[in-house]
């Protein structure tokens, strides 16, 4: 599946999601963005911040946040911590793209450009910051690379750390491509699934267990399926579930406080904190 030197040539121009603050005027290009997002992940990313991430943050909080891209949750988090300092971490060099941040922020941003190789991130002080937020990233990688940066980045964060990340819940993800409107803004990523994950997604599609055994009959005797194998350089969403990333956390030494705060139809969003 994917590995960073795939997500940093595939995000290369970086990634926006809108302004994730502000009212919804189709007018202003950024909020048309949200909308357009908001739909792809069948939820309000404005919803979710306001009452799923703000309340667990303080103004004076030190926030290190997992690929920014062009800073749309940046600068939702940067309305927050007013007094703290945030932390982004980035496989590309995001300052072009956080000028108006830079400018207003000032000493409160750090900027961290890692190289793909990175692992250790010695750059970033121990036990120092007291939430970790990541959306749109753990989604695209493979599981051995989500827990060895979890695993190293541990360190990093206080005992009691607020952990918010988004990841990939495949079957969450097609069952929600499943539905027409959904799939009118996902038909790329659900074709690539289609095609990938031919028998998998017939499976899902049986509502009863005599349905099911249409497909079982075309793999396992008339062999009609393809191996379901996706190579790296086609990688769209990681084949994992929420079990996954649950053993995946506590391995990493993680506290699972929910496994998804639910509040999009397509991805999951988990939230834990550190073991120390």
């Amino acid at each position: 599946m994917a590995d960073k030197g795939w997500c940093k040539e595939a995000f290369s121009e970086g990634y926006s999601s809108g302004a994730i603050l502000g009212p919804l005027n189709p007018e202003d290009p950024e909020a048309r963005m949200r909308m357009f997002e908001d739909k792809r992940i069948g939820g309000s990313l404005s919803e979710f911040f306001l009452s799923g991430v703000a309340p667990l943050l303080k103004p004076h909080d030190k926030v290190l946040e997992l690929g920014p891209g062009r800073g749309s949750w940046t600068r939702a988090l940067a309305s927050v911590i007013t007094e703290g300092e945030i932390h982004t971490m980035d496989l590309q060099d995001i300052r072009p793209w956080v000028q108006d941040l830079i400018e207003t922020a000032g000493q409160r941003l750090f900027i961290h450009q890692v190289a793909v190789n990175e692992n250790e991130y010695a750059f970033l002080p121990d036990r120092y910051f007291d939430a970790f937020f990541s959306f749109g990233v753990l989604c695209h990688m493979d599981l051995e690379i989500i827990e060895d940066l979890l695993v190293h980045l541990r360190p990093k964060l206080k005992k009691g750390c607020v952990c918010i990340a988004q990841y990939s819940d495949w079957k969450k993800a097609v069952r929600y491509c499943m539905d027409p409107e959904a799939y009118a803004y996902n038909r790329e990523g659900y074709e690539i699934l289609e095609k990938d994950y031919a028998f998998e997604l017939d499976l899902l599609r049986s509502r009863r267990w005599y349905q099911r055994l249409r497909p079982l009959w075309k793999r396992y005797i008339l062999r009609a399926y393809p191996q379901s194998k996706v190579p790296p350089e086609r990688s769209f969403w990681v084949k994992m579930n929420q079990k996954d990333m649950q053993k995946l956390l506590i391995r990493a030494g993680y506290e699972v406080l929910d496994i998804d705060m639910d509040y999009f139809r397509r991805d999951p969003v988990a939230l834990f904190r550190p073991l120390h």
